[in-house]
């Protein structure tokens, strides 16, 4: 039902993740919802399809629809959370150049406060084009049949990119000094709520 794969390799740590029952947080007929391992954000999902497809670029006419069916359950699981987060503080997306095995639909937090967040890259990897939104995939998949690969040359220079707070303009020459900054913005979100309450 999920595919076979070779147990050692960490590229399939996200097969034998969804295949295990204590970590499936929602589950269709068609799709699992997990935590990510690694939460780059105070919330990190993932939408993995049962079906075996590996990445965005084996994507076929036919699955726009399993693609709605994902993004709904994880907006399910967004809509079960009580903690005052909203649909409005999480972005959905993939990457464009994943390296783990199994299609996957992130389901994040904007907050980025997480000690998980320790390269310049994985910051980018959420904050500029190498994430790329769900509508923009579904859109893409409908009007040209597939997703168009991305040039390598692309993806390394997103990557690499200058790093920008996602919530304000300021920019930042280390990773610490934007995490500090996200914790402020995280902070003053939260005194808001408090106040609002």
């Amino acid at each position: 039902m999920f595919g076979n794969f070779r147990n050692s390799d960490w590229r399939n740590g996200l097969l034998r993740d969804m295949k295990d029952p204590t970590k499936q947080l929602l589950r269709t007929d068609l799709a699992v919802v997990i935590a990510d391992k690694f939460p780059r954000s105070k919330h990190h999902y993932l939408v993995l399809p049962v079906e075996d497809i590996d990445t965005i670029y084996e994507l076929k006419p036919q699955h726009a629809s399993l693609l709605e069916d994902m993004k709904a359950l994880g907006v399910q699981k967004v809509e079960q959370l009580k903690d005052g987060f909203t649909l409005a503080d999480f972005r959905f997306g993939f990457h464009m150049g994943a390296k783990l095995h199994r299609l996957h639909l992130h389901v994040i937090s904007q907050d980025f406060v997480s000690d998980r967040l320790r390269k310049y890259e994985q910051w980018n990897g959420y904050n500029t084009a190498y994430f790329m939104p769900f509508e923009d995939i579904l859109n893409e998949l409908k009007e040209k049949g597939k997703i168009a690969r991305r040039p390598k040359a692309l993806i390394d220079r997103l990557l690499q990119t200058p790093l920008v707070c996602n919530q304000c303009p300021d920019r930042f020459d280390s990773l610490g000094g934007l995490k500090s900054h996200l914790d402020n913005h995280w902070l003053e979100k939260s005194f808001k709520k408090i106040n609002i309450a």
